[in-house]
């Protein structure tokens, strides 16, 4: 941007591949992916509810499975039933949520096991959620939405595609790194 040049810009979120645009400017890359394992996974009959509250009530036969994040992990309520997340690149609706679960609707993804990754942002087959994605749904900015995951959700960092450590934050306070060899 020629017409920009200065001798100092403040590039802020856009470091991490993050903008209010409808796009990534620049052709930047995101470099968080923030994914949560299946726990479980039922098959519930019409009329069951879902999630605290029981605020949702299944319509149909469906399969829920149960996601490891939820409320207290920085995923707001204001999600439950608005928000997807990406299981096997396929977009499952967020149904229900407790402080550290979510309840997805697991429908159109059959072959979906205890086990595989829900990605809450990033990417999944030819899919891709932002974090401007949620915080939009959520009515707050996406620097709340990711300034707020908090120490028990574990940092994992990669280097040229290489896991190099891992931050557990296991006790709240200082990052304690574990190389990883």
């Amino acid at each position: 941007m020629p017409e920009a040049w200065l001798d100092m810009v403040r590039i802020s979120s856009l470091l991490y591949g993050l903008s209010n645009a409808e796009y990534v400017p620049w052709g930047l890359d995101t470099v968080l992916t923030w994914v949560a394992p299946l726990l479980q996974i039922k098959t519930v009959p019409p009329g069951w509810n879902v999630g605290y509250g029981l605020r949702y009530a299944a319509q149909d036969w469906l399969r829920i499975g149960v996601i490891g994040v939820g409320a207290g992990d920085s995923f707001p309520y204001a999600l439950r039933e608005k928000a997807t997340v990406l299981v096997r690149g396929r977009r499952c609706r967020v149904l229900g949520m407790a402080l550290d679960q979510s309840m997805i609707d697991l429908t159109n993804v059959p072959e979906a096991a205890v086990g595989d990754e829900a990605v809450i942002i990033g990417t999944s087959g030819d899919d891709y959620i932002r974090p401007e994605e949620l915080a939009r749904i959520a009515g707050t900015s996406y620097g709340e939405i990711l300034s707020r995951i908090p120490p028990r959700i574990p940092r994992f960092y990669f280097e040229r595609g290489q896991l190099s450590f891992v931050d557990t934050m296991e006790d709240g306070s200082a990052y304690r790194e574990e190389r990883v060899r």
